[in-house]
């Protein structure tokens, strides 16, 4: 099935967004690159555009944790890529609670893992202990409830009833929690308790958020998924809620501007929230606040500066071509 109308990136209010790339990214991700292959989760062929991303989120960060960061990421990559829902038939699935002990302790003891899981573990357990070590525990206690529902959707997918059932999933399994935790780590600067009980917005902001990000790249990337379920546009069809390609298309992009103008609506009543908060507070949240702003500014220019996604299959005319 092909769309029969045209369609351009430029229909996302997300293309309006500006960005900026950090200045030292060429000396974070050779580095982050280096340790990835150390650790043995790093495959220049699946591996070379998704190191590319980090430096249009953090984009003025500490250099040593961004990298420790985007190693982190390429974690999460080896795991969705080699292990999620495309490879489910095809590889051995690692132990899900076996794997999460490694980040929750920062060791790997598993003394009878084959090869195809001893990179995985090791690199779990080593971005774990680095991460708990240079924060704190409230945070990595956040974090990790975060991470156990990504790495959970990951490795046991849904069998969705409802688009809605889909998106509920999608928002786990899509990897944005455990990006936008990493706001937080990079700048050393955390979210407390105290502020989401006296900022209610600062929660919707964030689901906000992660849904223009999941649900963007549903689309960018459909003409690789179109054989999958777990693909917004496919949730559609399969559910019967759109009639053909375009109008899931249509739906898709509409879904996507509305999540992003309910954020960009939270990200004002978070300010009027905290209107009473000390300075601290406020800058902590004035930074993560910025840190998802350059988030959802990175969610299209960096899918519209790699090569990963354009393909003359693309359902965008403007990803047909090279860069």
């Amino acid at each position: 099935m092909k769309p029969i109308h045209t369609y351009h990136t430029t229909a996302f209010t997300i293309s309006a967004t500006t960005f900026n790339i950090h200045p030292k990214s060429n000396l974070i991700l050779e580095a982050a690159k280096k340790k990835s292959k150390e650790l043995g989760i790093y495959s220049e062929a699946f591996y070379s555009s998704h190191h590319t991303m980090t430096p249009y989120i953090f984009t003025n960060t500490d250099v040593e944790r961004s990298i420790l960061v985007t190693v982190w990421f390429s974690t999460l990559y080896y795991l969705d890529d080699f292990f999620g829902e495309d490879m489910q038939y095809e590889n051995t699935l690692p132990d899900f609670q076996s794997l999460f002990n490694c980040w929750i302790t920062g060791e790997n003891n598993i003394n009878d893992l084959t090869d195809e899981f001893i990179p995985l573990f090791e690199a779990v357990a080593y971005c774990g202990k680095t991460i708990r070590t240079n924060s704190n525990e409230v945070f990595f206690k956040r974090y990790t409830s975060d991470l156990y529902q990504h790495m959970l959707h990951t490795l046991q997918p849904v069998d969705y009833k409802t688009v809605t059932e889909y998106i509920e999933s999608r928002i786990y399994f899509g990897g944005m929690y455990p990006t936008m935790g990493m706001i937080e780590y990079v700048n050393d600067v955390y979210l407390y308790p105290l502020f989401f009980e006296r900022c209610a917005a600062l929660k919707e902001v964030m689901g906000d958020c992660a849904l223009v990000g999941v649900l963007s790249n549903d689309l960018i990337s459909y003409h690789k998924e179109k054989h999958s379920d777990h693909n917004l546009l496919n949730a559609y069809l399969k559910t019967n809620l759109a009639s053909d390609l375009d109008e899931a298309i249509q739906m898709g992009i509409t879904h996507v501007n509305q999540s992003y103008e309910s954020f960009l609506a939270n990200c004002d009543l978070v300010q009027k929230q905290i209107a009473d908060f000390s300075v601290d507070d406020k800058c902590a949240i004035t930074t993560y606040l910025e840190g998802l702003n350059k988030l959802n500014a990175a969610s299209y220019h960096w899918q519209m500066s790699t090569h990963r996604y354009r393909s003359p299959d693309n359902i965008f005319e403007d990803l047909k071509y090279p860069v």
